[in-house]
């Protein structure tokens, strides 16, 4: 375990030579054309990323020009590109991913040997994701043979009714502010709206896609999880380097490299 670095320290350990994927841009990519030869791997195109930027007045003046990748979540393989990557680059992506090794795989697919996978991953410690349970191995292989593509139900519900307050200022939680108490929740009818409005949700959404936190992870966890699925040949990245959340920061690093 690496000691604690900044963001802006990190992302320049990209290299600007050779080929950048950014994996999950949305309205706010790190790399730039033309500093770095990038491309942008998105599920929405930029125009629909625009649109809901303006629907829900947001900043949409950094959305690249062209989302380079559309990924289909529909499809199988979801991400596809005749490009071999010599880095690739995800910020708070990974935690959305229904089956977290068919994302590695895939990755692994476009990365040429010897490519490098940037990750910044929040730490459930100090965000929304608070209150959830951390994820462990077993977790991750059930969601690979099960082959799934969309989040569960328990997933939805959990985002529901789980979610930390303050998740705007994750110095909050370091000094162990995380708003109300959801590990056993007050049984009033606050709580009671939240379960129905969660049910009424759920189902009407059941059978389509929606973007969700499912994975939550902490510097140890995330260690742990990657060194064992490398061990058991479920993925071809090696851990090799990782760096410990800094002090009233929500997001720790790592670095994988393509055996």
């Amino acid at each position: 375990m690496q000691l604690p670095i900044g963001k802006i320290d990190f992302y320049n350990m990209v290299p600007n030579h050779g080929t950048v994927l950014e994996i999950g841009p949305y309205a706010s990519p790190i790399f730039k054309r033309p500093t770095y030869n990038v491309f942008y791997a998105d599920i929405l195109t930029a125009d629909q990323i625009k649109e809901q930027c303006i629907q829900y007045n947001r900043d949409h003046t950094n959305v690249p020009d062209c989302i380079d990748i559309l990924v289909n979540v529909d499809n199988q393989p979801t991400l596809v590109s005749d490009i071999k990557f010599t880095s690739i680059f995800s910020s708070h992506n990974i935690e959305h991913h229904p089956d977290l090794i068919n994302h590695l795989q895939e990755v692994s697919n476009v990365a040429d040997t010897g490519a490098k996978f940037y990750l910044a991953i929040p730490d459930k410690r100090y965000s929304l994701d608070h209150w959830h349970a951390e994820t462990n191995i077993a977790d991750v292989i059930a969601a690979h043979i099960e082959g799934r593509k969309n989040h569960t139900l328990t997933t939805h519900l959990n985002n529901i009714l789980f979610t930390a307050e303050h998740n705007e200022n994750e110095s909050l939680h370091w000094i162990g502010e995380h708003g109300p108490d959801l590990k056993l929740p007050t049984i009033d009818q606050n709580f009671i709206g939240k379960i129905k409005h969660g049910i009424s949700t759920i189902i009407a959404k059941k059978d389509r896609y929606t973007d969700q936190h499912t994975w939550y992870f902490t510097p140890k966890t995330f260690e742990h999880i990657f060194k064992l699925l490398e061990k058991l040949d479920y993925s071809d990245w090696v851990l090799e380097r990782i760096y410990n959340t800094r002090p009233g920061s929500h997001e720790f690093y790592a670095i994988l490299r393509k055996k």
